[in-house]
This record gives structure tokens, sequence and C-alpha cells, in this order.
């Protein structure tokens, strides 16, 4: 498997991160506390990586621009891939109050507990439905918008399931990464989004 330069440095600035915490810890004789912070830390990045990317949350001016680059419509049916914390679908549901479907999609036990809790405090737990689930095993069939924020190599995993399994006229919209073989028809190079269609 070929890992790019960008997710090779993610996986060292985690490494480092987790070095220091741990090294601090024993050092001031917390251990208990260093391998529950470790613990804690491999759930939230590690172990997702594996499957589709870390969680990174996005900052605030990419997700206004990812939802406005979709044109999300009453009738559709948004899903999120690697939802985390929920706080795209959050922004389509404050700006459209009858979207007709709006799934976040996340592998993460800790990320859905705390995407649980931010559609708890914004009033859109009965509008939004988060599913733990592996995102390439996901019937997309029916969607109208999809939002991405992965990895590089696991959108060129997607780019297939993608390709093959979405209606005519589904927009994929991307943040950092992109999808070689799909037809981009908008991009903002200074925030990094992409909108895709099928």
């Amino acid at each position: 498997m070929k890992i790019s330069l960008a997710d090779l440095k993610i996986v060292v600035i985690f490494a480092l991160f987790v070095y220091s915490i741990v090294i601090l810890s024993f050092y001031f004789n917390y251990y208990l506390f260093g391998m529950i912070i470790l613990s804690i830390l491999m759930l939230m990045f590690l172990v997702p990586y594996f499957y589709g990317a870390p969680w990174f949350p996005s900052e605030r001016a990419v997700v206004k621009k990812m939802v406005d680059m979709a044109k999300i419509r009453s009738s559709d049916a948004v899903y999120d891939l690697g939802s985390g914390d929920a706080r795209i679908l959050i922004e389509a549901a404050r700006r459209n109050k009858k979207i007709a479907k709006l799934i976040g999609v996340e592998i993460n036990p800790f990320a859905i507990m705390i995407s649980k809790i931010f559609l708890k405090i914004s009033g859109f737990e009965s509008r939004i439905e988060i599913r733990r689930q592996n995102l390439f095993k996901t019937d997309l069939k029916d969607a109208d918008v999809i939002f991405v924020f992965l990895l590089q190599k696991t959108n060129n995993r997607l780019e297939k399931k993608l390709r093959k399994g979405l209606k005519k006229g589904t927009r994929v919209v991307s943040h950092l990464w992109k999808f070689e073989n799909m037809k981009l028809v908008r991009a903002d190079e200074r925030l990094k989004v992409y909108l895709y269609r099928a």
C-alpha cells in the first residue's frame, strides 16, 4: 500500500503528540493517566485511520463553503462520510429546515459520542441520524449530496464505489483531497473544497 507524503505527515504528527503525552505522564508518575490518554488518542485517531481517516474537525469557513457548494434542496438525501462531530450536517440543517434526510456515517465511537452531544445542544437530534458504520459498506444509492473529508488513499478507494453506486447527478463535496476520475464542477483552491458530480 502506497502512503502519500500528506498521510505520512499526519501519522508522524500524531506519533509525536502521543509520545509527548506519554513521556510527560510517566515523568510525573501519572502512569494510569498516561495509559488512559494513550487509549483515547488511539481510539480517536489511529484506529479510524485504517478505516478511512483520523478525526480532524473542519474549520468553520470550510464547513460553510462545503455546504454552500452542495446547494442542498429540501428533497435531498444528504450523507456525510466520516461525519466526526456532525458539524457539516448541523450547518446544513441550520440553513434548510426541511431537508429530507441527513445521515452521518462514522466508525469512531468517541466521535459519535461527541456528535450526539452536539446534536442535542443544537436541537437537531431528531433530524440528523448518525450511523456507526464502515463508510465502504454504506448504501448510497439514494444519496443526492455526499460530504467527505478523508485521506487521499481513502478517496482513491472510495471513488470506485461512488462511480459505480451513485445515481446520475449526485453532488460529492470533498475537502482537501481530490477524486482523480470524477467530474470536477467547482473548486475553491484557497479553502481546498471541491465539488464533483456523478
